[in-house]
């Protein structure tokens, strides 16, 4: 059960009032969903870079939290073209992790859309989902019914069960819809 959770959510464009962040809120509502009584907090927005990243997440998990969500930087533009914004997500969570798992989905231009990861650091859950509302909302859901359904998933299954739910909505071309 999840009794403690952290949320970082990430991006210049957040930092900068550019962006609303819409996804903490949703996220907090879901993890109250699955235990009513989960201590949930969110960090306040954590700039693209890989120092601030990797920093802000030994934050979290020096607090001992069962879950650490990052929201956003997991596109990878910068690694495709020079004009695309630089995300830092996925690599500085990896970069802290021993083992995780991880699925690229990538569009028909070859552009990556997303980049899902899941680890433990320690005893502590990291795992993060897209920026996008209704692509981190997929995310979150699949994750929460996943792990309300089996005693203790393996970071595959947790990272197959997202990427699938993510993947879907490229499919519905419905990943542009704004929160309700």
């Amino acid at each position: 059960m999840i009794e403690f959770a952290e949320i970082i959510p990430t991006g210049d464009e957040l930092k900068n009032g550019i962006v609303l962040d819409t996804d903490s809120p949703m996220l907090m509502q879901r993890l109250l969903r699955m235990n009513n009584n989960c201590t949930v907090r969110r960090w306040a927005v954590t700039r693209d870079t890989l120092e601030d990243i990797t920093e802000r997440i030994r934050q979290c998990v020096a607090q001992n939290p069962d879950l650490v969500i990052l929201i956003g930087g997991s596109g990878s533009g910068h690694l495709h073209s020079d004009v695309l914004g630089k995300d830092y997500t996925h690599t500085g969570m990896e970069s802290l992790m021993d083992d995780f798992a991880a699925t690229s989905l990538f569009g028909k231009n070859g552009h990556m859309w997303s980049r899902l990861v899941c680890g433990y650091i320690g005893k502590t859950l990291v795992m993060n989902v897209p920026g996008p509302y209704v692509e981190a909302k997929e995310a979150i859901e699949a994750f929460c019914e996943l792990w309300e359904s089996e005693s203790e998933p393996t970071l595959q299954d947790i990272n197959s069960a997202m990427a699938a739910a993510v993947a879907k909505c490229y499919e519905r071309r419905s990943c542009s819809e704004a929160p309700v």
